[in-house]
């Protein structure tokens, strides 16, 4: 006896869930082999080795277009959206803040991006693993 569509339907849509169940199950165990399909546009501040991140007002070095990138794995198809305001796009790990003292430190916004701007400072995240750096305005009031 056919189905009706109403319960066709249904009957894929059930499948369909579990389909995703299991193929996120699968993504979750997996050993990621991370292979990034769209790059950030790295822009370099006024000081070697560091690039822009986030920034209020004008600046006079080249201004970012986007500080987001996408990995994929080529194992599983898991797909990775972030920032590099919070993740090294290098070795994909959480940035850190540069502390001085157990507190984060602010440095002189001309000296990174050439201007000053009322009330911002500059704070530097970096990633552990490797040399990466970027400077980012930071309210310093």
């Amino acid at each position: 006896m056919p189905q009706s569509a109403s319960e066709e339907i249904a009957a894929i849509r059930a499948e369909i869930r579990k389909l995703k169940s299991r193929i996120t199950l699968l993504q979750d165990e997996c050993l990621h082999t991370w292979k990034q399909v769209t790059s950030p546009d790295l822009k370099n501040s006024l000081v070697a080795g560091v690039y822009v991140g986030n920034y209020e007002g004008r600046i006079t070095v080249s201004e970012p277009k986007n500080l987001d990138f996408k990995c994929e794995c080529e194992k599983c198809g898991k797909v990775l959206v972030s920032t590099i305001t919070s993740t090294c796009p290098h070795c994909l790990v959480n940035l850190k803040d540069e502390e001085y003292n157990g507190h984060q430190s602010v440095h002189n916004r001309k000296d990174y991006f050439g201007r000053e701007y009322l009330y911002f400072g500059v704070s530097i995240q970096m990633c552990s693993k490797c040399d990466f750096r970027i400077a980012s305005d930071i309210w310093d009031q």
